[in-house]
């Protein structure tokens, strides 16, 4: 048995198959007992008394929908069916070399952490004094971080408590960098207000953050889409400890989604997701504070520094409509 965790959706434009935005995302192949764990979460769910067949949700009696959506699927059957023989030989391939114990798999400590599904049915109060067990988690692993913590978030909104801590972190010697999508990048303007709120006093603070580039995709050459978002939830410990899954650092994964994470405590695989996240860094704004005000700075091709003094790439109706959206309360973006 085993599990894909990471941030991904099932949707084309999270498998660079979308003319139009695509996005960057962070996946983990795990096997053993953290696939166990999972298959048990999963199961919580699929028998929970809210859980209900598709077939009683409205238009599950119109023929001529079902007729489109089965269609559509064999044409993608026809269309991938190269690509599905090359991936099946693959799986066959990585489970005779795991039946001869050859795999390139990295073996460390691992847990499933997952909220209940219980939680939806609970009041903002009962969750807030239930402690969810990812902010248990959360909370244990940062106590015992020692030198630097890397943050590749979507939808980063860490709240008033949650820059205080960053920030008193950095004074006790902690290195913390935080990637988040742009304004330009990101598919949710009202995450970027909130956001913005927090994002200078982080910066005084000595927190190193970055912005992710709307630059589009590109395959071999040839442009596939002309907008890029992020949208990895991961953070590395210390180089040491690996943390990957559904849950954003914001008040919507605490107090309304049912989240669920990977932690995985292996220094060959923390360094690896250190790596794709620099990776990403690459192609981002690093944010500065420049006479008290925040800049965005990158280098063009020919290496030449460039600085902004306003969200790059957006338009000035795209900077308002996102001040309009500071009135949406956090807990519901």
């Amino acid at each position: 048995i085993s599990v894909i965790i990471g941030g991904r959706n099932l949707a084309n434009n999270y498998f660079d198959s979308d003319e139009n935005t695509n996005f960057t995302d962070t996946d983990v192949l795990f096997i053993g007992q953290i696939a166990k764990e999972a298959q048990e979460s999963f199961y919580n769910y699929w028998n929970y008394h809210l859980a209900i067949p598709a077939k009683l949700f409205p238009g599950r009696k119109d023929p001529k929908k079902l007729e489109e959506l089965r269609e559509e699927f064999i044409n993608i059957k026809k269309e991938k069916s190269e690509k599905s023989e090359i991936y099946q030989k693959i799986m066959n391939y990585i489970t005779t070399m795991y039946q001869k114990k050859k795999t390139g798999f990295i073996w460390g400590k691992g847990a499933i952490i997952a909220d209940t599904p219980d939680k939806i049915d609970m009041s903002k109060e009962e969750k807030l004094k239930a402690n969810s067990p990812i902010l248990k988690a959360l909370t244990h692993i940062w106590k015992n971080t020692k030198d630097n913590v890397y943050i590749s978030s979507a939808y980063f909104v860490p709240g008033e408590k949650g820059v205080e801590l960053l920030i008193k972190e950095v004074k006790k010697g902690l290195d913390i960098t935080i990637l988040t999508n742009s304004l330009s990048s990101t598919d949710a303007s009202a995450v970027y207000a909130a956001w913005e709120g927090y994002r200078k006093d982080l910066l005084k603070g000595n927190v190193k953050v970055y912005e992710f580039m709307n630059k589009g995709q590109k395959i071999k050459g040839k442009q596939i889409s002309s907008f890029a978002s992020l949208h990895s939830k991961t953070m590395v410990f210390d180089e040491k400890v690996s943390w990957i899954g559904s849950f954003n650092l914001d008040p919507r994964s605490i107090l309304l989604n049912s989240e669920v994470v990977a932690v995985f405590e292996n220094e060959t695989f923390a360094k690896e997701l250190v790596q794709m996240i620099k990776k990403d860094i690459k192609n981002s704004w690093e944010l500065k504070l420049l006479d008290g005000e925040t800049v965005w700075i990158a280098k063009d091709e020919n290496g030449n520094e460039i600085i902004e003094y306003k969200s790059p790439d957006t338009t000035f109706f795209k900077r308002l409509i996102t001040k309009i959206l500071k009135i949406i309360p956090e807990e519901l973006i």
